[in-house]
């Protein structure tokens, strides 16, 4: 495979970084305009400079399209957009401090993110229960951390077990909220 039909394929794949409703209005007519750039590119001999350009415009372009799709979206979806958003960076940043620090207990903390981290992939599918599910995660975990510190008569030594799990705690708890209104219950009438 030659750079003449690898970059055409690539530009179409980055395509898909575009939402799907600007996708399915525009993305025959991006792919033609981007052909005609292409072979002038490569007639100019300025291939590096036109794709750089072509692409940090796509790029640029998907994550506009993005916010303004969710500018249109109700302030319900933006805020479901961020929890899901800042959830996962500290989910990933605890995991990140843990898989760095040099504690011979960090396995113990590693299960700490593992049962947090369930919660959290839970309430992206289903949110109220997993809302829940996160913040029994983040008790459990409270109550694993304070029961296991040397030391119970300091209550200084407590506070990483509350403060740790705490974020979680708050994130299930948005979950929980912003999920009331995707339950469905039958009415009594439909399941008789």
């Amino acid at each position: 495979m030659n750079l003449t039909t690898l970059v055409p394929r690539l530009y179409c794949w980055l395509l898909r970084l575009y939402p799907e409703t600007f996708r399915d209005l525009f993305a025959d007519e991006m792919q033609a305009i981007f052909a005609e750039v292409w072979v002038r590119a490569q007639m100019k001999q300025t291939i590096v400079a036109t794709l750089f350009h072509e692409f940090t415009t796509l790029l640029i372009g998907a994550a506009r399209e993005h916010v303004i799709a969710l500018n249109r979206s109700g302030p319900r979806d933006q805020a479901r957009a961020v929890i899901r958003a800042a959830s996962l960076i500290f989910l990933l940043f605890y995991t990140r401090v843990t898989l760095d620090s040099s504690d011979p207990e960090r396995m113990r903390f590693m299960v700490f993110n593992v049962l947090l981290g369930v919660g959290v992939i839970t309430a992206w599918h289903w949110e109220r229960r997993g809302g829940v599910l996160t913040i029994a995660s983040a008790l459990t975990v409270m109550v694993l951390m304070a029961v296991n510190e040397s030391s119970l008569l300091a209550w200084f030594a407590l506070i990483p077990a509350v403060l740790y799990p705490l974020p979680f705690v708050l994130f299930g708890w948005m979950f929980a909220i912003l999920g009331g209104d995707r339950l469905h219950f039958p009415n009594r009438s439909q399941t008789q």
